[in-house]
């Protein structure tokens, strides 16, 4: 069975980093939403934050009322410093 995240398009694969660092996946993505207006977010669980924009879990959030939401372009980290400077230069 494909997952969504396989059909979305995807930069930046894992990055290194040394021994000392935990490692964990960081992702910036970006959201269609029914408006046609886009969110980027940041988030270490994206399946999860993708289903909280779809069902709507936080009452206050952009997408709350721009739903359905596609996903529309990821990218993935291990760094979380380098997915922060990624999503601030997408949002700028």
């Amino acid at each position: 069975m494909t997952s969504l995240l396989d059909t979305i398009p995807q930069i930046a694969g894992p990055l290194e980093v040394t021994n000392s660092e935990k490692m964990k996946n960081y992702y910036v993505y970006i959201l269609k939403c029914s408006d046609t207006t886009y969110y980027t977010g940041l988030t270490s669980n994206l399946s999860k934050r993708v289903e909280e924009h779809q069902t709507g879990i936080h009452r206050g959030s952009y997408t709350f009322w721009r739903r359905p939401v596609h996903l529309v372009f990821y990218a993935e980290f291990n760094v979380a410093a380098i997915a922060i400077n990624t999503e601030k230069q997408i949002k700028s």
